[in-house]
């Protein structure tokens, strides 16, 4: 081979400080020398081993790299000859033009991104800088270590074993499962329901998008929490319906008054017994003024129970669900924050005259949740491992929760106010009035800490005085201890900083 060509693979920098591994580095290289021109068609490459003494890398490294050459069609060997370029990648890949070439608008697609996505990015990108990086103190993370690995494996395997599965389609669920809900939603919330009008789904973002595609037109209006959940607030503006944030005081999401919007909503979206994210339980008076509410906007509620298993003290309030005479409530709850975010397992309780759009649109649009995990989460209620599990989780998150109290309270006493709720995944924390809770939350974020600001979750602004968010479900004692006393250091800096 020339020194000239040579030259070509001597001008390629392999780093061990890149983020990419050196097999990866290779890979790019050859490749972006490829569609640029660069490396002409039918060129025979060094040997490998030759290639790994240029680059000072091993021989398996530049190995590896031409494996992925050669399986995604770049490069490939010929016996006795060596490896060239190959022949047959099409011109108009080929990023290279001459001098006389005139630009040609289909070289490359010109992409424009909607409205309702450009929202929703600005939301995704500082959504996960300061809430979603799974470190402590992340809201609304399992303990993974309590998680019944081995009594959810048994029913597993014996669903495998045994062929529960029911042979037929199953758009709003599996049968067995619907049943056991029927009676735990009976005893535990005193919810009486048809076991036709439950109805399996995979999330909450999944179930906005089937009511809006079963109620809602691009112009028809949702009322939500503000401050409220993140991907709440991204399903509804992706579904391209009018968004309505309404502020939550001490008894709950506000009434609205009857000409606020210019036409009544046609759907509020609420999280009555433990509001996401400031943790308030809707009082009983404010329950019966929002139904009121929703009758004379003939408006459907969505009732978000997704925590109620997690209250610590006290007695739960009757949900809306029990309190409608009207039949225009949809009663939500999940499983993925009782066991894990993997389990992508939700419920809904419909009103009898919506099962008919439920099941038209479950079956032609959208998909259930996994049929087996849905058939081992049966089992798994059957064997009594449901309610064992909940009482088991419930007392070690409640003794998390009053050591993480305890711990703010001692090093930060005057600095931050600890909110008092008796449930949840999450504390919440004001800051002193003036103090950014987004800088605050950016700074720790910077430290790995994760402690999401009040006003990441707002769509509207909160006021003077901002607040933080601390998860201490996901973590041990040890851990908890460790990351508090490292923030209660980082926040004094913040302060003294200003």
């Amino acid at each position: 081979m020339s020194f000239k060509k040579l030259d070509l693979f001597r001008g390629i920098t392999i780093s061990s400080d890149h983020k990419d591994p050196l097999y990866l580095q290779i890979y790019n290289e050859i490749r972006n020398a490829i569609l640029k021109g660069r490396f002409k068609a039918g060129i025979r490459l060094p040997s490998p081993r030759l290639l790994s003494k240029i680059w000072s890398v091993s021989r398996s490294t530049v190995l590896l790299a031409f494996e992925h050459l050669i399986v995604e069609g770049y490069i490939e060997t010929k016996p006795k000859s060596g490896t060239f370029v190959c022949q047959h990648i099409p011109d108009k890949y080929i990023e290279v033009q001459s001098e006389n070439a005139v630009d040609d608008d289909l070289s490359e697609v010109k992409i424009k991104y909607s409205n309702q996505f450009e929202f929703i990015n600005k939301r995704f990108r500082e959504h996960r800088k300061l809430v979603d990086i799974p470190v402590p103190f992340r809201p609304g993370i399992p303990d993974k270590n309590v998680f019944p690995i081995s009594k959810w494996r048994n029913a597993s395997n014996s669903i495998y074993r045994t062929g529960l599965l029911e042979s037929t389609k199953l758009p709003l669920g599996y049968s067995p499962l619907k049943e056991n809900l029927k009676e735990y939603l009976t005893v535990i919330h005193g919810i009486s329901c048809k076991t036709e009008q439950i109805v399996l789904v995979s999330s909450t973002q999944q179930a906005l998008s089937i009511i809006c595609d079963i109620l809602l037109n691009s112009n028809d209006g949702v009322v939500i929490e503000d401050p409220g959940y993140i991907r709440v607030q991204s399903a509804l503006y992706n579904a391209g319906v009018q968004v309505h944030p309404v502020p939550v005081d001490k008894e709950g999401l506000q009434i609205p008054s009857k000409n606020e919007f210019k036409k009544p909503p046609k759907l509020i979206y609420t999280t009555p017994s433990h509001q996401y994210p400031l943790g308030i339980n809707m009082s009983l008076k404010r329950r019966f003024e929002l139904l009121e509410y929703a009758k004379e906007a003939n408006a459907i509620i969505l009732e978000d129970d997704y925590i109620s298993e997690f209250r610590y003290s006290g007695v739960p309030k009757t949900p809306l669900y029990g309190l409608d005479t009207g039949n225009r409530v949809i009663f939500m709850g999940t499983f993925s924050k009782l066991f894990s975010p993997a389990l992508k397992l939700s419920y809904l309780v419909v009103p009898e005259r919506l099962i008919e759009g439920f099941e038209t649109v479950m079956s032609m649009i959208h998909r259930g949740p996994s049929i087996h995990d849905q058939a081992t989460m049966s089992l798994f209620i059957s064997n009594g491992n449901f309610q064992k599990h909940i009482r088991k989780v419930r007392k070690l998150y409640s003794e998390k929760r009053n050591y993480i109290i305890a711990l703010l309270k001692k090093s930060l006493k005057g600095h931050i106010e600890i909110q008092k709720n008796n449930a949840g995944l999450h504390i919440i924390g004001w800051l002193p009035e003036g103090v950014s809770d987004l800088e605050v939350s950016r700074f720790m974020a910077e430290n790995n800490i994760v402690v999401p600001a009040l006003s990441s979750y707002t769509l509207k602004s909160i006021g003077n005085k901002g607040a933080l968010l601390f998860g201490f479900t996901g973590w041990d004692i040890m851990t908890i201890e460790h990351k508090i006393e490292k923030f209660c250091l980082l926040y004094k800096e913040f302060l003294k900083g200003r």
